[in-house]
């Protein structure tokens, strides 16, 4: 999450997809969201008063619509969160 000014809302980049006629995310926090912007094919960049998305994706098949309506359910916390560990996937990791 990075804001360019204090006055402006924070930035919120989510890489989404859809899988099963649902519209899937996943927040990228790991690089800057105009980074992020160059690396995708497509970005949605949604900007309202309380909230400014940064939305993007490779599927084509994503209108802007269904981004709006991904990023609404954020905002409103509409959204099931799921935490995946990776740890026991890993098979140098420290013990």
């Amino acid at each position: 999450m990075t804001t360019l000014q204090q006055t402006h809302p924070p930035v919120l980049c989510y890489e989404i997809w859809e899988y099963d006629n649902e519209t899937l995310g996943s927040l990228i926090d790991w690089k800057p969201w105009w980074q992020a912007k160059q690396d995708y094919e497509i970005c949605y960049d949604i900007q309202g008063k309380a909230a400014h998305f940064v939305l993007v994706t490779h599927d084509l098949s994503i209108h802007r619509s269904e981004a709006i309506a991904f990023a609404k359910a954020v905002y409103e916390n509409k959204v099931r969160h799921t935490l995946v560990d990776l740890i026991p996937c890993n098979p140098n990791r420290k013990k």
